[in-house]
């Protein structure tokens, strides 16, 4: 519903514009395909990687979505008159990860992959949870420690580390920020730790504060992010160093 209402409008725009130029665009890990479907509507054509048969059946775009890469490629193929092999219509694009790396075993391995399939002008968005952050750490002064370990994920970056491992896959990093600062709200006394109902009216109210203030609320961000690692996610965008 909140797909369906616009409220991710203001954070799929930014993203847009941080990709560049580059009309291609593969989502890896796209869930229902709610950005690849943003990006068909506002660019140009992009697919989504997907292993989920049930996110890909729920998606607004499932002719856009694939269990994998060589779908993509030959899908891409397909739409580009190619034959169905040969490396001229290997698929080079700008991409896209948003809370990937933290489910991965491998993240080298997937970064790899990603290397090998992003265009040398093209941009690679990653996104991922910016654990152990100064908010949490003051949360953590309390009873509750490490509250936001979870268990499907198997890793967890701070800023200097995740900046290190995509330097050392062969990326440059060219922009760095975050998203909406949620520990805040835990803060403020609207704890939504282990409260569904609560966790989601929060949620709610940050798709509305971004819809308020449209642009400036991701200047704002930024802004928190330089000055003091505030941010819920941390939004990295890193090109090829090749």
């Amino acid at each position: 519903l909140e797909h369906r209402q616009g409220l991710w409008e203001p954070s799929y725009l930014p993203q847009t514009r941080l990709m560049g130029c580059m009309p291609f665009l593969v989502d890896v890990g796209c869930g229902a395909g709610w950005y690849v479907y943003h990006w068909n509507r506002r660019r140009s054509l992009a697919f989504g990687i997907e292993p989920s048969l049930s996110a890909r059946l729920a998606s607004p775009v499932p002719q856009f979505l694939f269990k994998n890469w060589n779908e993509v490629d030959a899908a891409f193929r397909e739409r580009a008159g190619l034959s169905p092999s040969g490396q001229e219509g290997h698929l080079h694009a700008s991409l896209r990860a948003a809370l990937v790396l933290e489910h991965l075993p491998d993240p080298r391995g997937f970064l790899a992959e990603c290397h090998e399939h992003l265009h040398r002008e093209g941009r690679l968005l990653v996104i991922m949870p910016n654990e152990f952050n100064p908010l949490q750490k003051r949360i953590n002064r309390g009873a509750h420690k490490d509250w936001f370990v979870a268990e499907p994920h198997v890793n967890y970056f701070t800023p200097q580390s995740l900046r290190g491992l995509l330097r050392s896959c062969g990326f440059r990093v060219v922009h760095e920020t975050s998203t909406f600062p949620m520990e805040l709200f835990v803060l403020a006394g609207r704890d939504y730790r282990g409260n569904e109902d609560v966790g989601r009216a929060c949620h709610m109210a940050r798709l509305r504060f971004e819809k308020a203030l449209g642009p400036l609320a991701f200047a704002i961000y930024r802004l928190l992010y330089r000055q003091f690692r505030w941010g819920r996610e941390l939004v990295f965008i890193v090109e090829r160093k090749d």
